[in-house]
């Protein structure tokens, strides 16, 4: 394989059937590849042509969140079909390094490495690319915080299924995947990452236990319980929609640290008050917040969840209303229920209409209407049989 003679091995290792190899470009030796390679010894020619399918789409990837793949090919040797890959090695850490090296990381951190694999999650689905194998062994963590995806579910087409592999979501194992299958393992690897353990140690009843005692906040909880819902259906549906929500959280929770510490000196100079997170230990209250418009935040923790925060944005929006502009939104409101009274009504009526004439149907009998030249009759008939007297009758003239 004439590929091979462009690198040089500098380490390798096996995963089940993948050969795996780092090397360097003999021509440049600071351009590091990551060589995946198995060997499979009979093949159907679908399966072949799913992975020239798929080697189109991995190599036509341009998100930077990406691992560049450079080659992906399929060549044929002494019989037997040789399956492999290369792509750019990246420089930072696996999450699966600093997992079990039990890396501490505030929640600020936490959130802009959540909001990288979720930048390239929303690229990813709206690509409609399922990239798969994504554990944290396969997301490296840059000194950015960014994140870069490697090692694709492209080779393990040719292997079968780790039913006992935790970051497999559910529906793949019964067959079936989507983008959505990728939410789920990243999901599950940001709980190892807070955790600091093997999925498999917090996997109960197909449940993952993390909420309690790992100092994870409830609305953080919530999320990661989303993107490991056991039905697909369930987890995002607008992924976009959840990056820019994070985005603008990350944004005023950096102001308002920034804003507590630069203003108030006893926090400013003394850097021991400062815990591991990132934060003051003092940022409970806003007394010494120089932030417009914040006179309605109780507390800096109040700010810090996501629902206080949402609420926060809305009044906000509902200040900057003119006068006319409110009383335009309230003649609105009294004409839309106007108008859903009238609907109302005037279902209720062919309703009513319709049930008599249903019951008089039922009952077979129809509402007949007699003229005063009817009643006469009837009361000359009456009368005559019975003896009565004209006058005992009321006649309608």
């Amino acid at each position: 394989m004439d590929f091979l003679e462009k690198y040089e091995i500098i380490e390798t290792n096996s995963d089940f059937l993948i050969k795996s190899s780092i090397a360097k470009e003999i021509q440049n030796e600071n351009n590091l590849v990551i060589i995946n390679q198995i060997l499979v010894e009979q093949v159907d020619k679908e399966i072949v042509d799913d992975f020239n399918k798929t080697a189109i789409i991995l190599k036509s990837i341009t998100h930077k969140g990406v691992s560049k793949y450079l080659e992906i090919s399929h060549v044929i040797k002494d019989e037997k079909n040789i399956f492999y890959t290369i792509e750019e090695k990246p420089k930072g850490v696996s999450l699966d390094t600093l997992i079990k090296e039990k890396k501490e990381f505030s929640e600020k951190e936490i959130l802009k490495i959540t909001i990288s694999l979720l930048e390239v999650l929303d690229y990813l689905d709206k690509s409609s690319i399922i990239f798969g194998n994504i554990n944290p062994k396969n997301i490296i963590l840059n000194e950015d915080y960014s994140i870069s995806l490697i090692n694709s579910d492209i080779l393990n087409k040719f292997i079968e299924k780790d039913i006992d592999n935790p970051y497999i979501a559910p529906e793949k194992l019964r067959g079936f995947s989507s983008t959505k299958s990728d939410q789920y393992s990243v999901g599950v690897s940001l709980i190892s990452l807070l955790t600091k353990k093997d999925a498999k140690e917090l996997l109960f009843n197909n449940k993952f236990l993390f909420q309690e005692n790992y100092g994870i906040s409830k609305d953080f909880v919530e999320f990661l319980e989303v993107l490991t819902e056991s039905k697909a259906n369930y987890r995002l549906e607008n992924i976009q929609k959840r990056v820019e929500y994070m985005k603008d959280f990350y944004k005023m929770d950096t102001i308002m640290v920034k804003s507590n510490i630069s203003n108030n000196p006893d926090i400013s100079n003394n850097p021991d008050i400062i815990n591991n997170s990132g934060t003051s230990n003092n940022l409970n209250t806003t007394n010494n917040l120089d932030i417009k418009n914040t006179s309605d935040l109780d507390t800096y923790d109040t700010l810090k969840t996501y629902e206080a925060y949402e609420a926060y944005k809305a009044s906000k929006k509902h200040e900057v209303l003119s006068e006319d502009e409110i009383q335009d939104n309230r003649n609105k409101t009294f004409f839309y229920l106007f108008l859903v009274s009238v609907i109302a009504i005037s279902l209720l009526l062919i309703v009513v209409n319709a049930g008599n004439k249903i019951e008089n149907g039922l009952s077979g009998k129809k509402t007949k209407v007699w003229s005063n030249e009817q009643i006469r009759k009837f009361n000359k008939a009456y009368n005559k049989k019975y003896k009565y007297k004209k006058k005992d009758l009321v006649i309608d003239k």
